[in-house]
C-alpha cells in the first residue's frame, strides 16, 4: 500500500527507483561535510597544456602560482587571483624546454586546496588535501552583447513555488534529462553562437556547484561564467535558500557583472517564481542603455491556462513580425499602454514608491483591475479541454497580472519584453535582437 509522497513512483520501475536513491546519495554528498572556520588553506595551481599537465623531470606538477588564504566562520573561502601577463610570459621562458608552449596555448589549470596543520606555522604540512581538480579557461573576448540567465525555474524545473518536496525531487533525485526545461540548450546554443557571452547567476547554495555543473554539461547547456550564493549556514541552507525573499541577494550579483561590462548590453533570462521579474525591469529603469532584453519564463500562471491568454496586449518594441509569432499565445503579456506611453506626470505632493518593491504577490486580490468576467470566460474554455480553473487559480493569474503589470510598467521603451514557457517560444526573437544589438540596427536605437 502507497500513499502520500509515494504514489508519484509507481508508474516507476524497480531500476528506476534504485537510480533515483543512488541519484539522492550522490547529490547530498557535498553537504555531508565538517567545516573547519578560520583555518589557513595553501592554494596550488598547475597549467595544462595540449591536454596534459606540465611536470618536471621528477613527474611532479609544475606550480604556475600558489597562495595562502583562510577561511571564514562557514569553512569556505573566496579570493580572485590574478596572474599578470607578463608573469605568464617568464614562466613559459623558465620552462621551455618543458613546457614549449606560449602563454595563449595554456588551455586549463589545475588546482589543488591543503588545510594547513596550525601546529606547523610557517611550513606547507597539511592535515588533509583535495584531489587536483581541472578548471578550463574560458577567454571572454570584448562583446557587444551579453546575457545573465538564472537557472532554477529557468532553465531547470526546480519547482520552488511548489514547495519543498517538489525541490528536492527535481534536485536531488531526477535524472537530469527530466529536469531541463525543452529548448533552452538549443536557444542558449543560438545566442552564443551569435557571439553573445552567457553568465548564470542563481541563488541556489555554493553546495550545489558541482551539481550546477553536471546539470549544464548533461543536458548540453553552454557551460560559463557560474555564480552561486554563499550561505553561512551551510546545511540548514539546504532548503530555506529557496524559499527566501531572492530579489534583493541575486541584484548584487547581477548588478556586478552590469558593472564589469559597461560597454556591453544585456539580455537578462530568469522565471516568474523568484522576483526576477521585478528585478530585471528595475534594472532595466536603472540603466535603460545597458539592459535591452528582458525575458521571464512563467511559471506563474495556471497550468489550465496553457491554450488560452488571459491578457491580449503586447510588448515593448516590437520586434518583426514572425518572430513575434513564435511567442506562445498562452502567456499573459504586459498592457501596451502601461510600456509604450510615457508615464504620467508626478504631482509634487505625491510620495515616491519604493523603486524595488518586494511585496508581491499583493494580498488583496479583490483591488485587482481586471475585467470580472474575463477569467469566467477562459474558465469555460479551459473546461473544454481539460477542465475549469479553481477559485485559487483564477487568484494565481490574477496577482501574477498584476505583479506584470506593476513592473512592466517602469520599462523603458528601448527595452524588449517576453514571456515563455520553452525556449523556443522566444528563440527567434531573442536571436534577432542579438543580431540588431551586434549591428546598431535596432528601430528604437534609431529613433
Amino acid at each position: 500500500m502507497l500513499s502520500g509522497g509515494s504514489a508519484q513512483w509507481l508508474s516507476r520501475s524497480m531500476d528506476e527507483v534504485a537510480a533515483f536513491h543512488q541519484n539522492l546519495t550522490r547529490r547530498l554528498q557535498a553537504y555531508w561535510v565538517y567545516r573547519s572556520p578560520h583555518k589557513d588553506v595553501h592554494i596550488d595551481i598547475a597549467p595544462v597544456i595540449n591536454g596534459a599537465v606540465a611536470c618536471d623531470e621528477k613527474g611532479n606538477r609544475i606550480t604556475l602560482a600558489s597562495t595562502r588564504l583562510t577561511s571564514d566562520l562557514s569553512g569556505q573561502f573566496e579570493h580572485r587571483l590574478v596572474i599578470p601577463w607578463h608573469m605568464l610570459s617568464a614562466f613559459c621562458r623558465h620552462y621551455a624546454e618543458k613546457l614549449q608552449a606560449t602563454p595563449d596555448e595554456i588551455e586549463a589549470v589545475e588546482v589543488r586546496a591543503k588545510l594547513l596543520n596550525p601546529h606547523a606555522e610557517g611550513t606547507a604540512d597539511a592535515l588533509s588535501e583535495s584531489s587536483w581538480r581541472r578548471c578550463p579557461i574560458q577567454e571572454d573576448h570584448a562583446r557587444h552583447v551579453r546575457v545573465v540567465s538564472d537557472i532554477d525555474d529557468t532553465v531547470k524545473h526546480t519547482g520552488v513555488v511548489q514547495g519543498a518536496k517538489q525541490i528536492l525531487r527535481n534536485v536531488f533525485v531526477l535524472p537530469y534529462s527530466e529536469a531541463e526545461v525543452k529548448g533552452v540548450a538549443d536557444w542558449y546554443h543560438a545566442m552564443t553562437d551569435l557571439g553573445a557571452g552567457l553568465h548564470y547567476v542563481t541563488n541556489a547554495p555554493m553546495e550545489l556547484h558541482s551539481l550546477v555543473l553536471d546539470f549544464l554539461e548533461t543536458v548540453r547547456l553552454p557551460v560559463s561564467h557560474l555564480v552561486l550564493k554563499n550561505y553561512p549556514g551551510g546545511a540548514r541552507s539546504l532548503l530555506s535558500s529557496w524559499f527566501e525573499p531572492a530579489g534583493e541577494r541575486k541584484r548584487a550579483n547581477v548588478v556586478k557583472i552590469l558593472d564589469d561590462f559597461r560597454s556591453s548590453q544585456f539580455i537578462l533570462i530568469g522565471d516568474s517564481g523568484e522576483l526576477d521579474l521585478e528585478l530585471y525591469c528595475a534594472l532595466a529603469a536603472e540603466r535603460p542603455a545597458q539592459v535591452r532584453g528582458i525575458f521571464i519564463r512563467d511559471v506563474s500562471s495556471p497550468a489550465t491556462l496553457n491554450n488560452t491568454a488571459f491578457s491580449a496586449a503586447s510588448s515593448v518594441d516590437k520586434l518583426p513580425e514572425a518572430s513575434a509569432q513564435k511567442t506562445a499565445a498562452a502567456l499573459p503579456t504586459a498592457p501596451r499602454s502601461a510600456i509604450t506611453q510615457p508615464p504620467p506626470a508626478r504631482r509634487a505632493e505625491a510620495s515616491e514608491p519604493a523603486f524595488f518593491d518586494t511585496s508581491y504577490p499583493p494580498r488583496t486580490p479583490t483591488a485587482l483591475d481586471l475585467p470580472a468576467n474575463k477569467y469566467a470566460n477562459e474558465a469555460t474554455d479551459a473546461s473544454r479541454s481539460s477542465r475549469a480553473l479553481s477559485e485559487q487559480e483564477i487568484r494565481q493569474a490574477q496577482a501574477f497580472q498584476t505583479r506584470l503589470n506593476k513592473a512592466t510598467s517602469m520599462l523603458p521603451r528601448t527595452t524588449v519584453f517576453r514571456l515563455f514557457r520553452e525556449g523556443g517560444d522566444v528563440q527567434d526573437t531573442a536571436c534577432q535582437l542579438v543580431r540588431e544589438l551586434q549591428s546598431g540596427t535596432r528601430p528604437a536605437d534609431r529613433q
